[in-house]
């Protein structure tokens, strides 16, 4: 039957030291027993120790029996006595417990259920008994190769090597002679410094029975390789160690050679300097025999304070030596010019470059070399873009030279622009050549060097005006042109123009109308002529248009025409008077006029003669026109609708001849009409005159 038991652990026994906090890990297992067994909790901690520190588990069993339980202790840091607990669980239940090999020990107790063994002796404590452990001493080493199986020698340790271990083996091995050497390891096995030797003797079997040269000593000069030897002898045998101690603590000696390089003025090398270097070492030897005779070079040094080292030179021992010669004047590099540059723009003079030469190391041989010009020689009208300045020699103190200049790409521009006249802008306008409006033209500028401002271009086109002048001969000029740097061309001519630009002038009229004039149709003047000036181009016409003896006011237009085509206008305004009418006179009636028509109907009967007079007369003068000629003939008549309205018998008379004539006693225009044979009709008659004015329309009604 399954049990539960309760076991408490004082964790009080053996040693134990928890003082630097850490903790012991108590872990119970089961080791034998006849069943299996639930532990809870699995393990626990301790980190204490005194009476009251104890780790409870319960444990329960699935068969009744003898158990036996390790407690393992795990401690990682503290001094724990770490050493497995060991008991034993009895459980009981319905039956006797098992004992397999009947050496009185139940199975479930029995650290060998299956051997006998009544003692149940453990040598390792690890709750398998010796007699079925593999590993007695429980040092990870089995029973059938461990050299010690009795005693835990993990290691195997057997210093005379006839199987026994160390442990477990009596002295048979004579004294451990061990030695420290203390001092300053050079190179190659020397010593560069002070060297001490301690010896020790040992022998953990047997009492050291006699030693020899083991005495603690020191090597304090150098010296060659030198052995030193410590005999030792004990129960175990006799042993020897011997030590060999070579000892150079002096750096090699180096003594300078010659110096040689191209020498320059004033003491200057003008080179690098190749220094001559010797060296030697009296005891270890020098490392790099080809040290023993060698140069240095001054290489890229420069000044008057330069030094040259020999570099490190090596003993076999590793010791190190050093040295410089010097100082040395030396100066590799000739002087800097320190020349401007070419300006980038036109000058109109020579230029001048400023130099000022430096040379850093030596300094210059000649004060007055520090600061100079050196300055371009262009002739007059030239214009160049790659003039050159001359050259100078300069030196340095050390005797090298460097020449400054020539300097070139300087633009120098000498040379005034270059004028050309291209013509007008425009034709002609005008007649016979001449130009009626100012005229342009355009000229062109070239320039070789510095161009014009301010683009810099080498061509440059404008145009000038002849203003208000005029003439036969205008010449337009340029004006002055300046390239960019101020070199001036003073102006060209262009061709000549003949330029007007005055209309003519003085237009008066010939004969003709008076201004403002009245004027009797058929009695208008002739029509006039002009004449005018013109002081540039000259006149070439005047012409008068408008002239009318037509009745209405008119106006006359003088124009003058000069040779360029230009025109001026003189204006006259004169009247022409229509005649005036009368008529026609009884037996006509009228009534009221209106529209040139009278409102009464004269009635008459057709086919008969109606007599019908009117005067003419000149408006202006007065005077009565008796010429039949003045009248458009016949008279006119024209049938018109008949409308009712108020009526007047004609009375008529004999008036004599039909025709139309002037008749002087009655100082009237006579014409007898005589009506058509139409009674019922109706007819309007009226006299037109030869200036177009006409008798009011007079209305006839035929019967």
């Amino acid at each position: 039957n399954a049990v539960s038991v309760g076991y408490y652990i004082n964790a009080t026994g053996g040693s134990c030291d928890a003082a630097d906090g850490s903790s012991v890990t108590l872990t119970p297992v089961k080791t034998s027993g006849p069943g299996n067994v639930a532990i809870s909790p699995a393990s626990k901690s301790l980190s204490a120790c005194n009476a009251d520190t104890k780790a409870s588990f319960g444990f329960t069993a699935d068969a009744a029996g003898e158990y036996v339980i390790n407690v393992n202790t795990a401690d990682t840091a503290g001094t724990y006595n770490t050493t497995p607990a060991k008991f034993k669980l009895t459980v009981t239940g319905a039956s006797a417990p098992t004992d397999t090999d009947g050496d009185g020990v139940a199975d479930g107790s029995d650290n060998c259920p299956n051997t006998a063994n009544a003692n149940q002796n453990d040598a390792d404590g690890d709750g398998t008994g010796d007699v079925c452990d593999s590993d007695r001493d429980g040092d990870g080493v089995g029973n059938t190769t461990d050299n010690c199986a009795d005693q835990a020698n993990p290691g195997q340790a057997d210093a005379d090597n006839d199987g026994v271990g160390d442990v477990c083996d009596p002295d048979s091995t004579p004294p451990v002679i061990s030695k420290v050497v203390t001092g300053t390891l050079g190179s190659n096995g020397w010593y560069t410094s002070n060297v001490s030797v301690d010896w020790t003797v040992s022998d953990d079997g047997s009492a050291i029975s006699s030693q020899d040269g083991c005495d603690d000593f020191s090597v304090t000069s150098d010296q060659q390789a030198t052995t030193y030897t410590c005999t030792a002898t004990s129960g175990g045998g006799t042993d020897s160690q011997s030590v060999t101690i070579k000892r150079d603590g002096t750096a090699p000696v180096i003594t300078l050679g010659s110096a040689s390089g191209t020498a320059g003025d004033n003491g200057w090398y003008k080179s690098a300097v190749s220094q001559a270097f010797d060296a030697s070492d009296a005891t270890s030897g020098l490392a790099n025999p080809a040290q023993a005779s060698f140069s240095q070079s001054s290489d890229a040094q420069q000044g008057s304070n330069v030094s040259i080292g020999s570099g490190s030179v090596s003993d076999n021992a590793g010791n190190t030596a050093s040295r410089s010669a010097g100082p040395f004047k030396v100066d590799l590099n000739a002087p800097v010019a320190n020349c401007d540059n070419a300006p980038s723009a036109w000058s109109q003079s020579d230029v001048s470059i400023r130099c000022q030469p430096t040379d850093a190391i030596s300094g210059l041989a000649n004060a007055a070399d520090r600061d100079f010009n050196l300055s371009t020689s262009v002739a007059n009208g030239v214009e160049t873009s790659n003039a050159s300045t001359g050259s100078r020699d300069v030196a340095d103190a050390a005797g090298h030279t460097v020449t400054a200049g020539p300097i070139s790409g300087i633009k120098v521009d000498k040379k005034a622009p270059a004028l050309i006249s291209d013509g007008a802008t425009a034709s002609p306008d005008g007649d016979n050549g001449w130009y009626k409006s100012a005229v342009t033209n355009t000229f062109t500028a070239t320039d070789g060097g510095s161009g014009f401002a301010p683009s810099g271009d080498l061509r440059y086109s404008f145009n000038e005006s002849s203003g208000a002048r005029e003439g036969s001969a205008v010449a337009i000029f340029s004006g002055a042109v300046s390239d960019a740097v101020g070199n001036s061309n003073a102006g060209i001519n262009s061709d000549p123009y003949k330029i007007d630009l005055s209309d003519p002038t003085n237009i008066q009229f010939v004969g003709g109308p008076a201004a403002g004039g009245s004027h009797d149709f058929g009695s208008v003047p002739a029509q006039p002529t002009c004449t005018a000036d013109d002081a540039v181009s000259g006149l070439k016409s005047c012409a008068v248009t408008g002239y009318s003896t037509a009745v209405g006011t008119h106006t006359l237009t003088a124009t003058a025409t000069d040779n360029a085509g230009r025109t001026a206008t003189e204006t006259r305004t004169y009247t022409v008077a229509a005649w005036t009418l009368k008529g026609f006179y009884s037996p006509v009636d009228y009534g009221t006029i209106t529209n040139n028509t009278g409102s009464v109907w004269n009635t008459v009967k057709g086919g008969s003669t109606v007599p019908l007079k009117f005067e003419v007369f000149n408006t202006v003068s007065g005077t009565e026109l008796t010429n039949t000629d003045i009248v458009h003939q016949p008279l006119k008549t024209t049938k018109i609708s008949c409308t009712t309205g108020a009526s007047d018998a004609i009375e008529l008379t004999s008036t004599g001849s039909t025709s139309l004539r002037y008749d002087s006693t009655s100082g009237q225009f006579i014409y007898n009409w005589q009506t058509p044979k139409a009674p019922g009709t109706c007819y309007g008659v009226s006299a037109t005159m030869m200036d177009g004015s006409s008798i009011p329309i007079a209305k006839f009604q035929l019967k």
